[in-house]
């Protein structure tokens, strides 16, 4: 395929678009699925508490692992997947991330993509060079399935069959099971749902329903000036990342009241500084959830107690095989963020792990006990409390 010219726009933010509308509706409108009132199935793996779909891209022999993610407004590939499919550059436009990072990204067209049998036809999607510090590259190596397909369908997420349903029809819901159904609404063009929920005494609008965000409830910062008493816990972060990798963040824990729809629970609520909105698969794990994009409705089904997982408050990363740096601390610690390390528990990166998405997926084997031993670059040795 011939490299069609390349127009320029600019995303004021991930969801509103200043380039010509016009532009967008184009790469969008032809998107479709086949025999779409049949109810069809897709497995996925869970990892790292992200959603992972396999699929083929149009005619590659290769079957990909993509994040599937109603928080993404359009679906990526993989710049050298893309490369090989000599899939064609359409236009650019910047791409904003929950970490606060933004880069340029060229969109493309997808033929098809097929998920076990099931194809979804001309899918707009953005050529995806992930950065060297992002995770997601770990656990969806081929890209992202994006907002753009899903609102396509109707959806039920089973989490703990790791299943996804789907259909242009409405889904059956089980009626076994106590619901809470709560409207959504997107922006011009968008298929990311955005809900209301009520936290302590305030209504908090435009959370971002996001299956692609493996944390719980995150609010920015302002939010917690408006609730009564102190936080619980205050921890200084850049170990958080995404497509673009990392950024410094400041977040602030509080246990709080939670209403969403007529469900009311009490969970720990992260507050950002980098100003996040998002409820993600820490929660969301602990329902079926139902997605119904001709309705605008969102239905939860509970199938266990919500617990969100306790915070890390110590996390070494990566900086090469032989040094670590601090990628999260508190004020409580004697270390800094950004801090270089000679040992973790008497040992080098290289001597724990294989390569850098080995440590992705296996940093939990650090925190097997309530300890952690450091060594660093003056030869310095500390304990830290876990």
């Amino acid at each position: 395929m011939k490299p069609l010219k390349i127009i320029f726009c600019l995303a004021l933010t991930t969801s509103t678009i200043s380039c010509s509308l016009v532009e967008h509706s184009r790469l969008q409108s032809p998107a479709r699925m086949d025999n779409p009132k049949a109810i069809k199935e897709i497995p996925f793996t869970y990892e790292k508490d992200l959603i992972i779909v396999t699929a083929l891209a149009n005619n590659s022999k290769l079957q990909g692992q993509y994040i599937f993610d109603t928080g993404a407004f359009y679906s990526k590939i993989e710049n050298s997947l893309s490369n090989t499919l000599e899939l064609p550059d359409i236009f650019e436009k910047s791409n904003g991330t929950a970490q606060g990072v933004t880069r340029m990204i060229t969109m493309t067209k997808i033929d098809s993509l097929t998920f076990v049998n099931h194809k979804f036809y001309d899918i707009a999607a953005g050529k995806l060079s992930y950065d060297k510090s992002s995770a997601s590259r770990c656990v969806g190596p081929q890209g992202i399935i994006g907002s753009n397909l899903i609102k396509l369908a109707n959806w039920k997420v089973d989490y703990k069959k790791r299943l996804l349903t789907f259909s242009s029809a409405k889904l059956p819901v089980d009626n076994t099971l106590k619901s809470t159904t709560i409207p959504f609404s997107t922006s011009t063009l968008s298929g990311i749902p955005e809900i209301n929920i009520q936290l302590g005494n305030i209504k908090v609008e435009d959370v971002i329903f996001d299956v692609g965000y493996n944390g719980g409830l995150i609010l920015p910062m302002s939010y917690l000036d408006k609730l009564d008493g102190n936080e619980d816990l205050v921890v200084f972060d850049q170990s958080i990342s995404g497509i673009f990798g990392t950024n410094r963040d400041t977040i602030k824990i509080k246990r709080l009241p939670v209403k969403i729809g007529t469900l009311e629970t009490e969970i720990n609520v992260e507050f950002s500084t980098l100003n996040k909105i998002l409820l993600g698969n820490d929660f969301l794990e602990h329902f079926l959830v139902y997605l119904d994009y001709d309705e605008e409705e969102i239905t939860l089904q509970q199938t266990e107690k919500v617990e969100i997982k306790p915070i890390k408050t110590f996390i070494p990363g990566f900086i090469n095989d032989s040094l670590w740096i601090v990628n999260r601390t508190t004020d409580k610690i004697p270390i800094k963020l950004g801090d270089t390390l000679r040992e973790v528990n008497g040992k080098k990166p290289n001597e724990m792990f294989n390569s850098f998405c080995d440590y992705i997926k296996n940093i939990n084997s650090l925190y097997t006990n309530d300890t952690l031993r450091l060594k660093t670059m003056n030869g310095q040795h500390l304990t830290i409390k876990l």
